[in-house]
């Protein structure tokens, strides 16, 4: 669509946002302790939202 008409959102452009990497993090870790506070289960030994945030930690390091 965006190659044919120019006026829509460019689908390869990442939306901008004010948060930091710190903030992201934080609502990771808040969203998993809710999780499983309400009873939810993990069925790995790391968490999404761990696996994310390592990943971060990687992207950091290079």
């Amino acid at each position: 669509e965006w190659e044919i008409d120019a006026s829509k959102p460019d689908p390869y452009t990442l939306p901008l946002s004010n948060k930091s990497q710190a903030q992201i993090c934080l609502e990771l870790i808040e969203m998993e302790w809710d999780s499983l506070y309400h009873g939810s289960v993990s069925l790995h030994d790391v968490s999404a939202s761990v696996f994310i945030i390592m990943g971060l930690d990687i992207e950091d390091t290079q």
